[in-house]
C-alpha cells in the first residue's frame, strides 16, 4: 500500500492534495497490476509536476497563492528514505520510492529512462503478451547514424503519445472516468511498443543502454547534490564550470578506476587518462520550475536537448528562510564547448566560416521552426546558450523557453547585446533598469527570435565576437576573398535583423535558404530568391532610395515619405538604409542644399565607434566628434532630415560609450573646481555637477570602468574642497577682528554662523546653496563625509527645515491692527548689538512693517553676537537664561548652528 504525502490539516484541504490523495486511493484499490501502473504514472508525474512549481500542466485550476507547504510535504514524501535505521520495513505501507523500486523504476532517472523502465515493467507484468524479440545478433550489427535517427523518431512518437494520454488521464478530461479501461489497454499497447523498438533496435538499445550505465554511475552523486549525507568519494570529482552566468553548473568527472588525473589531462587525446574517466555536467538551474519539460522532452523536438540521464529537484532556502526548489539535472558533457568558443576556435577564412556556420545555423534554424509549431518560443538566443558536441548542435538551458507568443517586455529574460530595438530602447545605457513602460508593453515573440539568430549569425561570421553595434557592422569587409557563401550570409543576416519588426524574414525562410544549393547562388540570383520565398523584398526601401539618387533635384519631402515607417526620430533606421543616406547627402542636394557637413559628421562618429575599442585616445576622438556635432547641430535648424539623423547617431554613441564620455566630462569639471573658474552664472555646467553626485554618490561603480570610478574620487574631493572653502571664507568674512586673531593664533577656530537665510540669500552662497539643494540627504552625507564644519549644514535641507518654513511664514503675516496690550519692558543687555523697538498704540504702515522685518532679521540674524554667549570650537551656543527666553518668547529667530 502507497504511504500519503504527511501534510497539516489545512495542506490537506487544498484541490492539488486531494487531487493526489485519490490517486494514491486507486492505485492502493485496484488489484489490477496494469491499472496499478497506469496510476502510479499518474502519480509520479503529477507529484513532480508539483515539487517543479508546473501542476497547472495538469490541473485546471490549480491555486492562486503559493503552495509553499504543499511543495514541502511532496517533496518530503517523494524523496523520504525507504527503510528505518535498522534496516528494516517500516510496515506494509511503503513510500513511493520503494513502490517505484518495485517495479524497476528510479524516481530521479531522466524523462526517457523512466519511460523505458515503465515499459519493461509492463513487459515484466506480461511476458506472454510481450512481442518477441529480435532473433538479430547485435554483435554483428552495424552502427547506422541514419537508423538511429529514424528509430528516435519513432521513439519520441511513442513518449509523445504517451505524455498525450498520462496528461489526459490527470486531468481527467470528460470521458476518461467511463473509458479507463480502453485507457488503460490503450497505455499499455504504447508501453509494449515502445519495449519492442528499443529491444529490437541495435542503435537505439545502444543509446539506451550507455544512458542507463551513466545514470547508474552517478547515482550517489544525486544524494551528494542534495547534500543527505557527507562523504567523500575518491570515484567522484566535482569543478565549477567557466563562463557560467546563471546557472551554477558544475563539471563532474567519473573514475571508472580508483586513478584521478587532473582536467586538464583527461582534455588531452590520451588513452590512458580517457579510458579511466568520464566526463559529465551537473547542471543546477536557475529557475523555480521545470514548466514544459514533461511535454518538450516526450517531443521528436528532444533529439535537439543535450542527454540527461538524472533530473531532480534540489531543496534549498532562500535570504527570508522560506525553501525554494531548482532543478537539477546530470548530462552529457559537451566536449567542443559552446557555439561561441567553437566560433572563436575556427580559422579567420571566409570560405572556413561559412561552411561551419550553415552546418550549426541549419541546425539551430530547424530547431526553432519546430519549437514554434509546438507553440513555444526561445526570446534569449545568442551563441553562449547553444552548446556543440561531434558538430552537433546541443540545447542545455532552456530555462527561457516560454508557450507564450506575445511577452511583456519587462518580464523577459533575454541577453541585452541579443535584442532587438523594439526591446532594447525599454533598458538604460548602464543596461541595468527597464523603463515602467515595458510593464505595459508587448512584444511578438516570433520577430524577436529572427532578430536575435540574425545576431547570433553576425557574431558567428566574425568569429564570436560582440559589441553594443554588433548590427551595424559592414560583414563584407571581411569578405576579402569574396566567398559566395559568406557574402550571401551576410545578405540573411540583414535580412533577419531589420529593426521594423514586420520587416523581418521568417526563420523557416532562414533555414530554406540555407540550403548548399541555395547559399551558392551569386548574389543578385540570392537576391531574388530571398524576395520569393520570404514574398516580399526586405530590402524594399534600399533600392528606392538608389531610384532617388539618379534625380537632379531631391525634395526632404520624398526622403521623408520613403523614411515614414522608421519613426520621426528615426529610431528605427536600419544601418544599410543609413549608408546610402550619407552616401546621398555627400553627392546630393536636399531641396537644393548640402548636408554634406553633416555626412561627414555622422561618418567620423560611425568610423570611431566601429569596434570596441574604449582607449584613451579614441575616447577623446569620440568626445571631440560629440561636441563638433552638438556645435553644427546648434547653429542650423534641427528639424531637417539631416539633423534628426546626427542627433539620432550622438544619442547612439553616447548611450554606447556612456562611462567613458562622463569620464572624460568629470574630469574637465574637476579641473574647474581646481580653477576656481565656476560661477552662479555656469548653469549648464552646474547642474552637470549635480547631476553626477546624484548619480555616483551612493554608486558601487559595478561594472563600470576603472577609470570612471578614479576621476570620480578625485570630482568629489574637488567638489567637498569647493564647499568647504566657502563655507570657511564666509565664515572669516563674518567675523570680528579679534575672531580672527585668535584664529590666527591656532587658538579658537572662527564660529559657524551660516542660516539657511545666508544659504539662500548671499551672492557668495548661491553655488553652495544650489548642490545642497538638489542633492538627498544621503547624497550629501556621502558627499560631506561627516566634516564638522559641513556636515550641520545638512539640517537646513532634510525634513527638519520645514519647522523654519513654518517659522518664516509665520513672520509674514501682518500683525494685528487690534490695540496691543501694555507690556512690562523688557531687560536689554546693556552691550548688545541690536534692540528690539515696540511700538505702542499707533498704526503701522505696510512700508513700515517691512522695514521693521528686515530689521529684525539683521538684529537676530548669524552676525549677532550676545555677551550671555559661550563658544565651543565652531559653534555658537546661547545660555538658557530667563532674558534669552523672554527674547526667545517674543521674536521668531532665525536657527543658528
Amino acid at each position: 500500500m502507497l504511504l500519503k504525502p504527511t501534510a497539516s490539516e489545512a495542506i490537506a484541504q487544498k484541490a492539488e492534495y486531494l487531487k493526489l490523495s485519490t490517486l494514491i486511493d486507486q492505485f492502493n484499490a485496484t488489484q489490477d497490476e496494469l491499472m496499478k501502473l497506469m496510476y502510479l504514472q499518474q502519480i509520479d508525474m503529477y507529484s513532480k509536476a508539483i515539487v517543479d512549481n508546473c501542476e497547472k500542466e495538469f490541473f485546471k485550476q490549480p491555486s492562486k497563492l503559493p503552495n509553499y507547504g504543499l511543495k514541502e510535504a511532496i517533496y518530503a514524501w517523494r524523496n523520504q528514505d525507504m527503510f528505518h535505521p535498522e534496516g528494516k520495513p517500516r510496515s506494509e505501507e511503503k513510500g513511493l520510492q520503494q513502490v517505484l523500486q518495485s517495479y524497476g523504476i528510479h524516481a530521479d532517472a531522466s524523462i526517457l529512462l523512466k519511460a523505458v523502465q515503465y515499459a519493461t515493467a509492463y513487459q515484466q507484468l506480461n511476458p506472454e503478451k510481450a512481442e518477441k524479440k529480435s532473433s538479430q545478433n547485435f554483435t554483428e550489427a552495424q552502427y547506422s547514424i541514419e537508423k538511429f535517427e529514424k528509430d528516435r523518431s519513432a521513439l519520441y512518437e511513442l513518449l509523445t503519445k504517451r505524455y498525450l494520454l498520462l496528461a489526459r488521464l490527470i486531468k481527467n478530461e470528460d470521458g476518461v472516468d467511463t473509458q479507463l479501461a480502453e485507457l488503460c489497454q490503450e497505455l499499455w499497447e504504447i508501453h509494449n511498443d515502445l519495449f519492442t523498438l528499443v529491444d529490437t533496435s541495435y542503435e537505439l538499445n545502444e543509446y539506451i543502454i550507455e544512458q542507463m550505465n551513466l545514470f547508474t554511475l552517478s547515482y550517489t552523486a544525486i544524494d551528494l547534490i542534495q547534500e543527505k549525507f557527507e562523504q567523500n568519494f575518491d570515484e567522484y570529482d566535482f569543478e565549477s564550470l567557466r563562463g557560467q552566468v546563471n546557472n551554477e553548473n558544475l563539471l563532474f568527472t567519473l573514475f571508472t578506476e580508483k586513478k584521478k588525473a587532473s582536467s586538464a589531462e583527461i582534455k588531452k587525446d590520451s588513452t590512458e587518462t580517457g579510458e579511466k574517466a568520464i566526463q559529465l555536467v551537473i547542471r543546477q538551474e536557475d529557475r523555480n520550475n521545470a514548466a514544459n519539460e514533461q511535454w518538450l522532452q516526450s517531443n521528436v523536438i528532444a533529439r535537439f536537448f543535450i542527454d540527461d540521464y538524472a533530473t531532480f529537484t534540489k531543496q534549498q532556502s532562500n535570504r527570508e528562510g522560506f525553501s525554494i526548489y531548482n532543478p537539477v539535472a546530470i548530462s552529457q558533457f559537451a566536449r567542443q564547448g559552446n557555439l561561441k568558443q567553437v566560433a572563436k576556435n575556427i580559422a579567420k577564412e571566409p570560405k572556413v566560416i561559412a561552411e561551419k556556420a550553415q552546418l550549426y545555423f541549419s541546425q539551430l534554424s530547424a530547431f526553432c521552426v519546430e519549437l514554434m509549431q509546438l507553440g513555444f518560443y526561445h526570446p534569449d538566443i545568442k551563441l553562449s546558450n547553444f552548446l556543440v558536441d561531434n558538430d552537433k548542435l546541443l540545447i542545455s538551458d532552456r530555462k527561457a523557453i516560454t508557450n507564450n507568443q506575445k511577452l511583456l517586455a519587462s518580464s523577459l529574460r533575454t541577453s541585452i547585446l541579443f535584442s532587438p530595438p523594439e526591446f532594447v530602447k525599454f533598458v538604460n545605457s548602464s543596461q541595468t533598469r527597464i523603463s515602467s513602460r515595458a510593464a505595459k508593453t508587448e512584444l511578438d515573440a516570433i520577430p524577436f527570435m529572427s532578430f536575435q539568430i540574425g545576431l547570433a549569425l553576425k557574431s558567428f561570421l566574425l568569429n564570436g565576437r560582440t559589441r553594443d553595434n554588433l548590427v551595424r557592422v559592414n560583414l563584407s569587409t571581411f569578405n576579402s576573398a569574396n566567398d559566395i557563401a559568406y557574402g550571401n550570409l551576410v545578405i540573411l543576416s540583414d535580412a533577419l535583423t531589420r529593426n521594423i519588426p514586420t520587416k523581418r524574414i521568417g526563420l523557416d525562410v532562414f533555414h530554406t535558404l540555407l540550403a548548399p544549393e541555395q547559399l551558392m547562388l551569386p548574389t543578385e540570383a540570392f537576391l531574388k530568391e530571398l524576395e520569393a520565398t520570404a514574398g516580399f523584398d526586405p530590402f524594399a526601401v534600399n533600392q528606392k532610395i538608389k531610384n532617388l539618387m539618379q534625380s537632379e533635384n531631391i525634395e526632404q519631402t520624398a526622403l521623408d515619405g520613403l523614411l515614414k515607417p522608421f519613426g520621426k526620430a528615426l529610431e528605427f533606421l536600419d544601418h544599410d538604409v543609413e549608408a546610402l543616406l550619407l552616401q546621398l547627402f555627400k553627392v546630393k542636394t536636399v531641396d537644393a542644399i548640402s548636408y554634406c557637413e553633416y555626412a561627414d559628421r555622422i561618418s567620423t562618429l560611425h568610423a570611431l565607434s566601429a569596434d570596441d575599442s574604449t582607449d584613451e585616445e579614441r575616447i577623446a576622438s569620440i568626445y571631440q566628434a560629440i561636441e563638433e556635432g552638438n556645435h553644427l547641430l546648434a547653429q542650423q535648424s534641427k528639424d531637417t532630415l539631416a539633423a534628426r539623423l546626427l542627433h539620432k547617431t550622438i544619442n547612439q554613441v553616447e548611450k554606447n560609450y556612456e562611462p567613458y564620455l562622463e569620464t572624460i566630462r568629470i574630469r574637465k569639471l574637476t579641473t574647474a573646481w581646481k580653477a576656481q573658474t565656476l560661477t552662479a552664472k555656469h548653469e549648464k555646467e552646474l547642474n552637470e555637477i549635480v547631476g553626477y553626485l546624484k548619480k555616483y554618490l551612493e554608486s558601487s561603480f559595478e561594472k563600470k570602468p576603472q577609470r570612471l570610478k578614479t576621476s570620480f574620487a578625485e570630482f568629489k574631493n574637488a567638489s567637498f574642497g569647493y564647499l568647504k572653502a566657502n563655507i570657511s571664507s564666509h565664515n572669516y568674512n563674518q567675523a570680528w577682528f579679534f575672531e580672527k586673531v585668535l584664529a590666527w593664533l591656532h587658538i579658537k577656530s572662527i564660529p559657524n554662523r551660516i542660516t539657511r537665510t545666508d544659504l539662500e540669500t548671499h551672492p557668495d552662497l548661491k553655488i553652495t546653496h544650489f548642490l545642497l539643494s538638489n542633492l538627498s540627504t544621503s547624497s550629501s552625507k556621502k558627499l560631506l563625509n561627516g566634516d564638522d564644519l559641513l556636515t550641520p549644514l545638512l539640517s537646513f535641507y532634510d525634513d527638519s527645515s520645514d519647522s523654519y518654513q513654518k517659522l518664516k511664514k509665520l513672520q509674514e503675516i501682518p500683525p494685528v491692527k487690534d490695540k496691543p496690550k501694555n507690556k512690562s519692558p523688557e531687560k536689554k543687555s546693556e552691550n548688545s548689538a541690536s534692540r528690539v523697538v515696540a511700538t505702542k498704540n499707533k498704526t503701522i504702515t505696510q512700508e513700515e512693517k517691512t522695514k521693521d522685518k528686515s530689521e529684525s532679521s539683521e538684529k537676530y540674524g548669524s552676525t549677532v553676537i550676545h555677551e550671555d554667549t559661550q563658544e565651543y570650537g565652531s559653534t555658537i551656543i546661547h545660555e538658557d537664561t530667563q532674558e534669552n527666553k523672554e527674547k526667545t518668547k517674543g521674536n521668531a529667530v532665525t536657527p543658528v548652528i
